[in-house]
């Protein structure tokens, strides 16, 4: 048992530093789909429909250089980080809050946040919907 967990973090290594995304990325089969505010990101459903009631869950991958502007959310999410970096700004702030793999973040409704990414990035979002995506107040 030992050695099986020495050999899977071995292999999972470069992953959980943040130096390759390729590990996690390819490992559901659910397709990418474009973000809708950032040509440097996509999303992968894994579970539910963020627009719908119930639980969902999905990836959001950002490419080095990504930037998603401000925005809100009228529902709380949780986030953890895969692998990456991820840069978060919250409630207009000039410095960033920088995540390394294994990070937990959770947004509350309403709080205003921007993310981005300086290399290959990738986050995985929970929540209960419907959760919408609005603006800055």
């Amino acid at each position: 048992m030992r050695a099986a967990v020495s050999l899977l973090l071995l292999l999972l290594a470069p992953a959980l530093r943040g130096e390759d995304c390729g590990a996690w990325a390819g490992a559901d089969p659910s397709p990418w789909r474009p973000h809708p505010r950032s040509a440097q990101a996509q999303i992968q459903t894994l579970q539910g429909d963020p627009a719908e009631p119930g639980l969902f869950r999905y990836r959001l991958r950002l490419a080095p250089g990504a930037r998603l502007p401000a925005h809100r959310h009228d529902a709380p999410l949780s986030a953890t980080l895969l692998c990456g970096q991820l840069l978060l700004w919250r409630d207009g702030r000039a410095l960033a809050e920088v995540w390394h793999p294994g990070g937990f973040v959770r947004i509350g409704a309403d709080e205003v946040h921007a993310e981005g990414a300086d290399r290959d990035t990738l986050i995985e979002v929970s929540g209960v919907g419907p959760l919408r995506t609005l603006a800055p107040p």
